[in-house]
Formats: C-alpha cells, sequence, structure tokens
C-alpha cells in the first residue's frame, strides 16, 4: 500500500540484472550474492520480478549490541571478536575490489559465529552504480548537509564512509550503545542539542557533557589504543581504514560479578581481577600467580 516503496522495489528489480552484471568478480565469500534471476515470461528479456538468493543463518549485528542480550550471557567472545575482524577483511576486500558499501548498517550483517555475512549486495557501490541509501546512525556526518536537524545525505558514499560505519559497529558492539547515545546534558539547556543532530554537531557520548547511559559498558573497559582510536574518530573527525592491529590484539573477557564484557586486565566497574593460569612456564622459569 506504499506507493514510494513499491515503486523503489521496481526500480532496484529493473536495475537489478544490469547491476549484477557490472558487479566486479570475485567477491569475498562472506558478500550473500543474488543468484539466478526470477522473470515474468520464458524469454531472456522478460522483466525480472525476483531472485535467488543463497540461505545463510545467523544473528543481526545490532542484536548483539543490546545491553539485554549481552547481560544475558551466552555470546562466545572469541567468536564474537573473531566476526568482526572478518567483518573487517570483507570490507578491505570489497574495497580493493573497487566496491564501497554504501549503505553500511548493522542491519545488514549477520554474525554466525566466528564468520560474518554481507547482504543487500545491490545497493552496493561501484563503477556507474551509486547508492542513494543511507543509515542515520551510521552515515558519515562529513557527507551530510548542514545545517540540518537530522543527517542527509548529500554527497556519494567513499571508503572512508565505509569505515566510519565499520567504527560505529564495533563501537556499539564493545560499548552497548552508539557513538552520540546518552544524553546530552550541558549546564545551559540552550547549548542542548537533539539527538537526532549529535553526529553533526556531536558531542559524542564519552564527552563529559553528555550523562553515560547506565546499561552500556564504560569506556573504560576498552584498552587504552582502542579508547583513544574512537576518541580520534567521534570526536576529532578522523577518517581513514580501521586498524586491523585494534581487534587483532582485541581479548574480550566477562566478569562475573558485574556482567560487562571488557578487554582489560581489569574489570573496570568492580576492579575484579581476570584469572589467570596457576602456572605459567618460560623457559627454564615458573612464574606461579599468588593465591
Amino acid at each position: 500500500g506504499d506507493a514510494d516503496r513499491v515503486a523503489a522495489a521496481t526500480r532496484r528489480l529493473t536495475e537489478l540484472e544490469a547491476r549484477l552484471r557490472d558487479c566486479p568478480r570475485p567477491l569475498p565469500s562472506t558478500v550473500v550474492m543474488p543468484g539466478e534471476l526470477a522473470r515474468a515470461g520464458r524469454a531472456p528479456s522478460a522483466p525480472v520480478v525476483g531472485y535467488v538468493m543463497p540461505r545463510v543463518t545467523g544473528t543481526p549485528l545490532y542484536q548483539l549490541g543490546e545491553p539485554r542480550v549481552r547481560r544475558a550471557g551466552g555470546v562466545d567472545l572469541i567468536a564474537l571478536v573473531a566476526a568482526l575482524r572478518a567483518l573487517h577483511g570483507s570490507v578491505a576486500a570489497l574495497h580493493a575490489a573497487g566496491v564501497v558499501l554504501g549503505d553500511f548498517n548493522d542491519g545488514n550483517v549477520l554474525i554466525d559465529g566466528p564468520r560474518c555475512h554481507l547482504l543487500d549486495v545491490d545497493s552496493f557501490q561501484y563503477g556507474r552504480w551509486t547508492c542513494p541509501l543511507y543509515t542515520e546512525r551510521f552515515v558519515d556526518p562529513r557527507l551530510c548537509a548542514r545545517p540540518a536537524p537530522a543527517p542527509v545525505l548529500a554527497r556519494p558514499h567513499d571508503r572512508d564512509s565505509d569505515w566510519y560505519a565499520f567504527a560505529t559497529m564495533v563501537f556499539r558492539t564493545l560499548l552497548w550503545v552508539g557513538p552520540y547515545g546518552g544524553v546530552h546534558a550541558p549546564a545551559d539547556p540552550a547549548r542542548r542539542v537533539a539527538p537526532a543532530a549529535r553526529c553533526l554537531q556531536g558531542p559524542p557520548v564519552f564527552d563529559a557533557e553528555v550523562t553515560y547511559p547506565r546499561a552500556a559498558v564504560p569506556l573504560a573497559a576498552l584498552p587504552d589504543e582502542l579508547a583513544a582510536y574512537f576518541a580520534e574518530v567521534f570526536g576529532r573527525g578522523r577518517r581513514g581504514p580501521f586498524p586491523a592491529g585494534l581487534l587483532e590484539r582485541l581479548r574480550l573477557t566477562r566478569c562475573d560479578t558485574c556482567a560487562i564484557d571488557h578487554g582489560r586486565a581489569r574489570c573496570p566497574l568492580c576492579a575484579r581481577m581476570v584469572p589467570v593460569p596457576a602456572l605459567a612456564p618460560l623457559g627454564a622459569l615458573a612464574i606461579r600467580a599468588l593465591p
């Protein structure tokens, strides 16, 4: 019953055959590509009315950033970090193939153990095909019209905007809040920035004038280098590829006391020491932990 959405779907189906023909090959195995086309008749030129897709399973990435989901436990933290590393590799490989993801958000990423699946390939950007779509929480403010009460894409997506979206996903997955979440509560109410405009004007969630959500993981739960990187991206406008080493060195641990997942030697909320092996051999020496 929504004429605009029907028209958009019809247009995407009309373009699909040409888009698939122009799509660079090969793409990473994590990309879920449309396969055979379904046509309105037997003729090869009959209009496209649908397409066949491989069946994949997994949990949408946005669910893994929900506090209630994470506090309930059951998330394999080693596999989760491995999946983020796989997603990082997929983004880098797509860029190397001349593809920009465009409307890259945590709703079109499925996590299946240590694996990831990338959906919505028909909105990827490459060659003559651009991507006019965007998601407000993930669109790069650098490319948005200003002044504006909310993000509106004004310039085409690029590789840096993909990495901005990726950084946003990692931030929310690890801290259970977006980089512009919380409540902006400056001493002067006239300076308060509306939630929808925060990514355009600031401040980020870790600013002193923002009330940090109690349900979220504190920024101090991250390794210093990762926290510093997020401060550069969301506080100072840094762009460029997400440093792969930040994920390679990341080790998450679940605190049994306060039920948060952190990447430090001690839980930042309760200062509970992470368990260490009772005996760690080092050459001819043996270091025994104190009780």
